[in-house]
C-alpha cells in the first residue's frame, strides 16, 4: 500500500526472559521477513499462473519489489503453509465448538469435488490434489455465466483431511440447516455420496448428489460400448425421461 517502509523496532523480553519484537508480532512479521504478508500473497497468486522466474522478472520491471526466483518459491511455500495452518485451525475450532457459527442463510448451496493428478519432473512422480468448489448459484450476463460467491478448497493432504476442511469451510460461512445442498462429482472413491452427506450434514434436507453429463455418458460407454445400440439408446431415453 505504501511501498518500501523503513522502521526501527525495539528488542524486548517477555516475563520468561525470551527475546521478542512486539511490533513485529503485532503486524504479523516472521523472523527476517522483509516483505509484508500482502506482498507474499500477491506473489503467490502470480506464481499460480506463471513460472517463478517470470514472476521475479515482472515484479522487477513493473514494481519496486526485487526478488530472486528462489525467493518467489519460498514465498509460495510460506503462503501455502499459512493457509494450511489456518485450515487446520478452522477444523479444530469447529470440532471443539459447542454450536455452529452464525453463517449466511441460503435456499440452495452447490458443491463439486474432484481430484487432479500433477506429474512431477521425475519418472513415476506425481501428486494428487483434492479439489472442491462451493457456491451459491450462477450469475448470468447474456451468454456469460459465472459462479456466485465461489469458495475453493485444495489440499494434498489425505482424503479425510480434505473433507474435514470442506465441512469446516462451509459451516463457518453458511447456516445450511434449511438449505437444499446439491453436489456433483465423478462418483469416485474419494467423492462418494456418503462423503458429501457427511460434509453437509448440518442441512436438514437430504443432500442431492448427481453426476454430470460427461460421467453419465462415460458410464453408458463402459456398460454398452462406444457405439450406438438398441439397448444403449433405449436406456438413455429412460434416463432422460426421469
Amino acid at each position: 500500500m505504501f511501498g518500501t517502509v523503513i522502521f526501527n523496532h525495539t528488542l524486548m523480553h517477555d516475563k520468561n526472559g525470551k527475546a521478542v519484537y512486539p511490533f513485529d508480532e503485532w503486524i504479523g512479521l516472521r523472523k527476517r521477513q522483509r516483505y509484508s504478508p500482502l506482498v507474499e500473497l500477491k506473489v503467490a497468486e502470480m506464481a499460480s499462473e506463471s513460472t517463478y522466474r517470470q514472476v521475479a522478472r515482472t515484479l522487477e520491471e513493473w514494481t519496486p519489489v526485487n526478488l530472486s526466483h528462489q525467493t518467489v518459491g519460498n514465498m509460495v511455500k510460506a503462503v501455502g503453509k499459512a493457509q494450511a495452518d489456518a485450515d487446520k485451525e478452522m477444523v479444530t475450532e469447529l470440532d471443539e465448538a459447542a454450536s455452529l457459527p452464525d453463517g449466511k442463510k441460503v435456499d440452495f448451496y452447490y458443491a463439486e469435488a474432484d481430484d487432479v493428478f500433477i506429474r512431477g519432473l521425475k519418472k513415476k512422480q506425481s501428486m494428487e490434489v483434492h479439489h472442491t468448489v462451493m457456491y451459491e448459484g450462477w450469475n448470468v450476463n447474456g451468454k456469460r455465466v459465472s459462479l456466485k460467491e465461489p469458495v475453493v478448497v485444495m489440499t494434498m493432504q489425505s482424503t479425510d483431511v480434505f473433507w474435514d476442511e470442506t465441512q469446516a469451510m462451509a459451516a463457518n460461512r453458511y447456516a445450511l440447516e434449511d438449505a437444499q445442498v446439491v453436489t456433483n462429482s465423478d462418483g469416485g472413491l474419494g467423492h462418494t455420496v456418503e462423503r458429501f452427506q457427511t460434509a453437509f450434514s448440518q442441512s436438514n434436507k437430504p443432500v442431492l448428489n448427481q453426476l454430470d453429463d460427461y460421467h453419465v455418458s462415460q458410464g453408458f460407454n463402459r456398460a454398452f460400448g462406444s457405439g450406438n445400440t438398441t439397448y444403449k439408446n433405449a436406456t438413455k431415453k429412460s434416463f432422460e425421461k426421469t
